[in-house]
């Protein structure tokens, strides 16, 4: 049995007592989480194995409550650290790896599990598959793929996860679970002109709007969601310009390349 420190102990035995799923603290695990396919290295304070989604929302929870960091985890194929991290880590891979459900044009899944599992079984049941897959695609999970919102080289042909996403179930950072889809805006996070008691200022709105968003893509409103603001805006005009190069008939291969030398590169 690896020795434990008081504190490891203390928030081993805390997070077992709100969970379902496995936790470890000891020196072994923190290591074997403290890399991923990269060459960057952080020693985590534990590691949580959640059996469902109750589990999740107890972590967050108890890490808001404490000043814990949360780090979700798929199969820690990266290799730029986004696995990585001095907090509280969530790996995904042991339990939610589960297809919820299969229907005729949609399927609902836990972030866990891989793309490759998703691709065979759909291709089993009615020959369709996942198109955008980035990363390692035997062992990347649907979770990171989403969170990244990587399409790989088939980017022109099938266009990125998020185009793709009918709903989804986000814990966010005070532990609230809400369910996003393309036309409800979660209620945890706008500002109620009912339960204030005032009448926001059009800019406060857009101020609460764009927060939410932020909150909803897990990224914290600043610096950081000013340049996926900006990156998403250069690039939504180049995927539709090379599109439309497309429909004028100009060759492009399955990895979205002009196959014109004197038209660049995508």
């Amino acid at each position: 049995m690896p020795y434990l420190t008081p504190q490891q102990t203390r928030l081993r035995d805390d997070i077992r007592g709100l969970v379902r799923g496995e936790v470890r603290c000891d020196v072994i695990t923190q290591q074997l989480f403290s890399t991923d396919a990269g060459l960057l290295e952080c020693r985590p304070q534990g590691v949580v194995w959640p059996r469902d989604i109750d589990d999740i929302v107890a972590c967050v929870r108890y890490a808001a409550e404490k000043g814990i960091p949360i780090h979700p985890r798929g199969s820690g194929t990266g290799v730029t650290g986004e696995a990585l991290g001095s907090g509280l880590i969530l790996d995904m891979t042991r339990f939610m790896r589960q297809v919820v459900s299969v229907d005729d044009d949609s399927v609902c899944v836990q972030p866990g599990l891989t793309c490759h599992r998703l691709n065979t079984l759909l291709g089993r049941e009615n020959g369709r598959k996942f198109g955008p897959v980035s990363g390692f695609g035997p062992a990347t999970t649907l979770g990171s793929v989403l969170a990244r919102n990587g399409a790989g080289k088939h980017w022109l042909r099938y266009g990125v996860p998020s185009d793709h996403v009918l709903e989804l179930k986000v814990v966010l950072a005070d532990g609230s679970l809400v369910t996003l889809n393309r036309q409800t805006l979660p209620q945890a996070i706008q500002t109620s002109p009912q339960e204030s008691g005032i009448r926001p200022h059009r800019a406060q709105q857009e101020e609460s709007v764009a927060r939410g968003v932020a909150l909803a893509r897990g990224i914290v409103l600043g610096k950081e969601y000013s340049l996926a603001d900006q990156v998403y805006r250069t690039l939504s005009p180049a995927r539709r310009e090379i599109e439309a190069i497309a429909q004028k008939g100009v060759p492009i291969d399955r990895s979205g390349y002009l196959c014109q030398d004197n038209a660049g590169v995508m």
